[in-house]
């Protein structure tokens, strides 16, 4: 409705006007976010071996905060007699406990590991702050979708995938914690004990909090500070009975590498060991099946950032003047190197190991901003795909979102063509064609659904071959980066967990 009302003023103002008129000029956000639309089957694969995790939620006290916050208001819902209580009240007391635990971490710790120092920066400054009124009701909207620590993009999902959390059966909008995490929660109530009189935690009505006060809670709930409860329930989570299998394999493939290196490997030596296979690691069938499943987001990961990568070559290209499609092709073969066949081409254009050091081969090309460096990595990452032994035609992939088993496909159907004409349909088709369906897709669906105006476009066919769109040749040429696949979080909370001292239960 609010779309049309607009259309009619613009209509009605239109009608009235006797003369033309300057009108402001339309600026759109600018997004480089998933230009080619391939991210999404990377969040599909990752849901088979990490399945509940996320790339934020990576540390275990700030899931029991929040789950304690609910069952607290729970509590002070049933003590005020009230027959009917308005939701509105219990997620405002929620909110405000998220906020001055976040503030009294930001001023404990310079990095404490939690979103949203600079919108709790006035807080601070301040050194006390009312929660109650519109200021604070502005607040909470300004954080609910971004850095309040239940927002969909940060601890939201795991709260309720890990089991800490679930909705109330007659009000969608309150939660309460599962049974299983009342230990947990009751554990950091212990802690809290000598602070929970103050108002802040016993009444939904507006309260004033200061930084002392802040300064004297921060140590109480520490992020450190974890207690055995805690650390059980989330191993329970992680491993236990009633977890998901394919996040129980997950975090088992991850804890048996982590026994297998030398102590404190580095998350790309983790990430590396996961995806071999038929390394001798692994030593149970089902291992060795989790495993090859990490490889196969591995392989989609080099992929995805391959065709990315292409993407800003082209565009590092056409900041020169508009290039037709094979203009572009004889270009990249000029900078990759060429050949009589596409067959000869990729021989000997292999390196050594796996997709995690294809990947890295190809981050190093893309820091530098050299085309050719770029051209060559992306030249190697092809061979090194087409040479994959591993079968990827049990992966089901979206066909709009450039599968990888059609890619290989193509490139093995290719082998007698000239590499120009290799490139030149990867160029176009792979690249330039997946970029202009998804980025005039996307505005489409905004359009449609009245939502924020992104301009996702960076290239554009004219008559003379492809150009660069206004917005991208005024904006930094920023170099695509990995999709991060969650294994980060997953060693977090297995060594805050303490699970491999407290054992798997898996083979090793």
């Amino acid at each position: 409705m609010a779309a049309d009302d607009s259309l009619q003023n613009l209509i009605a103002s239109a009608q009235a006007s006797t003369e033309a008129r300057w009108v402001s000029p339309l600026v759109p956000a600018l997004s480089g976010v998933d230009p080619l639309g391939m991210r999404q089957t990377n969040f599909d694969l990752m849901d088979r071996v990490l399945p509940g995790l996320n790339n934020t939620a990576r540390h275990i006290r700030p899931f029991t905060v929040v789950a304690w916050a609910w069952w607290k208001a729970g509590q002070l819902a049933t003590a005020s007699g009230r027959k009917k209580i308005a939701p509105e009240l219990l997620i405002n007391f929620v909110d405000r406990i998220e906020v001055v635990f976040a503030w009294s971490q930001f001023s404990r710790s310079s990095d404490p590991g939690l979103p949203g120092r600079n919108i709790l920066a006035p807080l601070m400054n301040a050194g006390q702050y009312r929660f109650g009124g519109r200021q604070w009701d502005m607040r909470r909207r300004e954080r609910r979708y971004s850095t309040a620590l239940s927002a969909p993009v940060n601890y939201g999902p795991s709260l309720k995938s890990l089991g800490w959390i679930v909705s109330h059966p007659r009000e969608r909008t309150v939660f309460i914690p599962k049974d299983s995490a009342v230990p947990a929660i009751e554990a950091l109530d212990g802690l809290l004990q000598p602070h929970l009189q103050h108002p802040i935690f016993t009444s939904f009505n507006d309260v004033t909090v200061d930084q002392d006060f802040v300064d004297s809670l921060g140590e109480a709930w520490a992020m450190e500070n974890l207690t055995g409860s805690e650390r059980q329930f989330v191993r329970d989570a992680l491993i236990g009975s009633w977890t998901r299998p394919g996040l129980r394999m997950g975090i088992l493939l991850a804890s048996t590498v982590l026994q297998s290196l030398e102590s404190e490997p580095t998350v790309g030596e983790v990430r590396r060991r996961m995806a071999e296979p038929d390394s001798g690691t692994f030593n149970s069938p089902d291992l060795v099946s989790i495993s090859t499943a990490w490889k196969i987001v591995q392989l989609r990961q080099v992929f995805r950032l391959a065709m990315e990568g292409l993407l800003h070559w082209a565009v590092l290209q056409l900041r020169n003047g508009t290039q037709t499609t094979s203009q572009l092709s004889e270009v990249f073969i000029s900078e990759s190197g060429s050949a009589l066949s596409v067959n000869k081409w990729l021989v000997g254009q292999m390196v050594e190991g796996g997709p995690v050091d294809w990947q890295d081969r190809l981050e190093g090309a893309l820091a530098k901003r050299d085309t050719g460096a770029i051209a060559k990595a992306v030249r190697s990452t092809l061979a090194n795909l087409l040479a994959e032994p591993l079968s990827l035609s049990t992966v089901d992939e979206r066909q709009d979102r450039l599968p990888l088993s059609r890619a290989i496909h193509e490139l093995q159907n290719c082998g007698d063509r000239r590499p120009a004409q290799l490139m030149s349909h990867i160029i176009e088709r792979w690249v330039l064609g997946q970029h202009v369906y998804w980025a005039l897709g996307r505005g489409l669906s905004d359009a449609r659904g009245n939502q924020r105006q992104i301009f996702r476009l960076k290239i554009a066919l004219e008559e003379g071959g492809w150009t660069l769109t206004s917005g991208t040749k005024a904006a930094p040429t920023n170099a695509p980066s990995p999709t991060p696949d969650r294994l980060y979080t997953a060693l977090t909370l297995i060594h805050e967990c303490k699970l491999l001292d407290a054992g798997t239960g898996g083979e090793n």
